[in-house]
């Protein structure tokens, strides 16, 4: 059974038009709206993609006292170099420059905004086209790496609703209202059904609702 993220905050934009703010201020907004909710004690960890990696995913999670976790695009045109210990600033890639590879260790990103300290784990597994550039305010290493695994139950969710599941593009809604009536419904049932799935498994009946065509 493929694993879920459960879903706790949404916020809809156009999906052809040009956007009122940066997709950070988005962020920020749903991470200031999660926080407001969340039980004392509680430790988060905001795990974002290489569409989303930046000093104001960092800026956030400090405001709200989140650990993160992000990946880095690996294209040079992307500027993104690191800054050691010792002082010297030199490319993220040079430390791992084939498959089979890994690195890990302290150093410092973002030099644009002004040098962020961050720990950079570099791991290229020999199936894969390029390394994963990971960056965090934990400790780097294979922990992270595992952390960041978990970032493709959101690819499973996604696939729940849309053509695999509920279909939401067939709904054709455009009223932000609705949509997002329709949103919260949608999301009740995902929170309803991976309880039922999780004791379906336990009890071994797996295979009485499994698909078997994949």
């Amino acid at each position: 059974m493929h694993r879920r993220v459960l879903p706790l905050a949404w916020h809809i934009v156009p999906g052809q038009t040009v956007w009122a703010h940066p997709t950070a201020a988005y962020l920020a907004r749903l991470c200031q709206r999660v926080a407001a909710v969340l039980p004392p004690g509680v430790t988060v960890t905001l795990v974002v993609d290489r569409g989303l990696a930046s000093a104001v995913v960092i800026d956030c999670c400090q405001r709200l006292g989140w650990h993160w976790l992000m990946r880095r695009n690996l294209d040079a045109r992307q500027g993104v170099r690191i800054r050691l210990p010792d002082g010297t600033v030199c490319p993220a890639w040079a430390y791992v420059p084939g498959p089979g590879r890994r690195w890990a260790g302290p150093v410092a990103a973002f030099q644009t905004q002004g040098w962020y300290a961050a720990q950079l784990t570099i791991i290229w597994p020999v199936r894969y086209r390029e390394p994963w550039v990971l960056l965090s305010d934990r400790p780097a290493g294979p922990a992270r790496v595992r952390e960041y695994r978990r970032r493709h139950q959101v690819e499973a969710v996604e696939q729940d609703c849309k053509t695999r599941g509920r279909n939401l593009e067939a709904s054709k809604l455009t009223a932000r209202n609705r949509l997002n009536r329709l949103l919260l419904a949608l999301f009740l049932v995902l929170w309803w059904t991976h309880p039922l799935g999780q004791q379906v498994v336990r009890r071994g009946e797996r295979r009485r609702f499994d698909r078997a065509d994949r």
